[in-house]
């Protein structure tokens, strides 16, 4: 293999249509698929997901998150089962750690002290982190310090890490974030207004995001491999819904002509039908009316068969 076969691996590979199928090794996830090649058009970590694609799924989550209770109910046993962190001094020193603990809890627990909103305080900043996490995919903790010296936080949601406007991956952005030649996170884009940006240095941030990859600027949701279940089910359960619905509102009479009407049991076998008690015939021909109304009395009479 010269040089020039190996410049070409990387383009080859993002192209398996390109590849020649060799099957060597009998691998059964390299066999086609019943409904032809699986769409998959990149091998490339860092643009598997672009601007488009996070938008989208973070637009659906935050849809399901809002409107079925299996998903909320999913995102909040997350917390739930995750509980409140909370760091514990443990040097040699009890005294120090007796006051590191009170100076840290005195910050910590009031919200407008430790935040910059002043509505979360240690633990609900950490329901809220672990809420957005789950659906949008991460969020950025931007370090601060308040009129007193003392450190605070400002939390922002994750759409509104944005890449500044008229840079892009040939500055080294994406997807908000700016890294190095090795990968590494170096400032993030901050959205203050519909079309302005402000840029924050990596080290007075902290992206959060579960199961960080080195080669992926930022986090996926939980909820991207449910967004389609999850839509179905919605859908399936207000279908159901509707379906019973219209069912309760509209009814269907039947009725004939007299022509089709055939002689009831009691005419054939010369016997006397009760005042007002009229026999189904068999095998009517069938017509129906339909009658809205929920299935209150009406107030025209029924046509009788």
């Amino acid at each position: 293999m010269n040089r020039a076969d190996l410049g070409s691996m990387p383009e080859a590979l993002n192209q398996p249509r390109a590849l020649s199928p060799q099957m060597f090794g009998g691998i059964q996830g390299a066999l086609p698929w019943a409904n032809g090649m699986l769409y998959w058009p990149t091998l490339d970590d860092a643009s598997e997901m672009d601007d488009y694609d996070r938008a989208a799924v973070m637009r659906a989550a935050r849809y399901l998150y809002k409107n079925s209770g299996v998903i909320r109910k999913a995102v909040r046993d997350i917390w739930l089962l995750q509980g409140c962190l909370m760091p514990i001094p443990t040097t040699q020193d009890r005294d120090w750690n007796r006051k590191a603990r009170a100076a840290f809890l005195a910050r910590v627990a009031s919200p407008a002290a430790f935040d910059v909103t002043g509505k979360l305080s240690w633990k609900t900043m950490q329901a809220w982190a672990e809420r957005k996490t789950s659906i949008d995919g991460d969020c950025l903790c931007v370090l601060a310090r308040g009129l007193d010296g003392g450190g605070m936080v400002a939390w922002y949601s994750a759409p509104k890490i944005i890449t500044p406007p008229g840079l892009g991956k040939e500055d080294g952005w994406n997807q908000g974030v700016k890294t190095n030649a090795q990968g590494r996170p170096v400032a993030y884009g901050l959205e203050t207004a519909p079309g302005r940006c402000i840029v924050i240095p990596a080290g007075c941030a902290i992206l959060y995001q579960r199961d960080p990859d080195p080669a992926v600027p930022r986090g996926e949701s939980d909820l991207i491999h449910a967004i389609r279940h999850g839509v179905d089910i919605a859908e399936i359960h207000g279908f159901t819904k509707a379906s019973v619905k219209l069912s309760a509102a509209v009814g269907f009479v039947e009725t004939k002509t007299e022509a089709d009407k055939a002689p009831g049991m009691a005419a054939a076998i010369g016997g006397k039908k009760k005042p007002g008690c009229d026999e189904k015939p068999e095998n009517p021909a069938q017509s129906f009316e339909v009658v809205t109304g929920g299935g209150g009395p009406c107030s025209q009479p029924c046509p009788r068969a």
